[in-house]
C-alpha cells in the first residue's frame, strides 16, 4: 500500500469503506496508519461483503428493507464469490487482468448460438467472435458490430468477459454487462451481472 494512500485515507471522513482484497484486516494493524481505526471489509468473507453492502444502502437508501437487500445478496452471492476468486487467483498466479483486443481467449472465436434467460424473459442468436474481440451479430441484413468484448480475467476453462456497446461501428463508453462463463462439452454456460443466464454453443469455428 502506497504511503501517500494511507497519509490521505486518515484526512477521510467517518464514510470511509476499506476493501480488503490482497491483504488481510490484520494486516492494517502492521501499519502505523489512522486505516487501523476504520472497519474493513474481506472480499473473500461473506458476512463481511454483506455489512459492506449494508452500510452502503444505508448511506444511499436507507428505506430499503434490510430483509429485500439479504435477499438479493443471497440469490447472488454464489457467482460472486466465484468471480471474485477466479480474479484473485488469476493475480496470484502472475495472470494479470486482460483488457488488450488481441488477448482475447481463443476459446471465443467462432460462430455461437446463445439462449439467454431471466425469469419469464427468453431469447436467442447467433454471433460471430472475431480474434480482436469484435461481437457481430447476425440479422436478416448482415452482421452487425454490436458489441466489443474484453477479457477481465481468465484461468483454465472459466472467463470473464466484459461486453462494451458499440454504436455506429465506433466503440462507446458504455458497459453493457460483465459475464461470468464456463467453458465445458464445446459451450459455454454461466450469468452475467444483470442477472441472465447464457448458453453459447459453437456452431461454426
Amino acid at each position: 500500500m502506497a504511503p501517500w494512500i494511507l497519509f490521505e485515507a486518515g484526512a477521510l471522513s467517518k464514510s470511509l469503506c476499506i476493501l480488503c482484497c490482497d491483504f488481510s484486516k490484520d494486516d492494517l494493524h502492521k501499519f502505523s496508519t489512522p486505516l487501523h481505526n476504520y472497519n474493513a471489509t474481506d472480499i473473500t468473507k461473506k458476512d463481511d461483503v454483506f455489512n459492506l453492502f449494508l452500510t452502503i444502502k444505508n448511506a444511499i437508501d436507507p428505506d430499503l428493507a434490510n430483509e429485500v437487500l439479504k435477499e438479493s445478496f443471497e440469490n447472488r452471492w454464489p457467482k460472486m464469490i466465484e468471480s471474485i476468486e477466479l480474479i484473485l487467483n488469476s493475480s496470484a498466479n502472475g495472470k494479470e487482468s486482460v483488457t488488450e483486443t488481441d488477448k482475447i481467449s481463443p476459446l471465443l472465436v467462432g460462430t455461437w448460438q446463445s439462449q439467454y434467460r431471466k425469469g419469464d424473459h427468453i431469447g436467442k442468436e447467433t454471433a460471430t467472435i472475431d480474434p480482436e474481440g469484435r461481437y457481430l451479430l447476425h440479422t436478416k441484413d448482415g452482421p452487425i458490430y454490436y458489441f466489443h468484448l474484453n477479457s477481465l480475467a481468465t484461468t483454465g476453462n472459466n472467463l470473464i468477459i466484459q461486453k462494451i456497446q458499440v454504436r455506429d461501428g465506433v466503440i462507446s463508453e458504455s458497459v453493457h454487462s460483465v459475464e461470468m462463463l464456463h467453458f465445458e462439452d464445446g459451450r459455454f454456460i454461466g450469468s452475467d451481472s444483470d442477472g441472465w443466464t447464457f448458453e453459447y454453443n459453437k456452431v461454426k469455428s
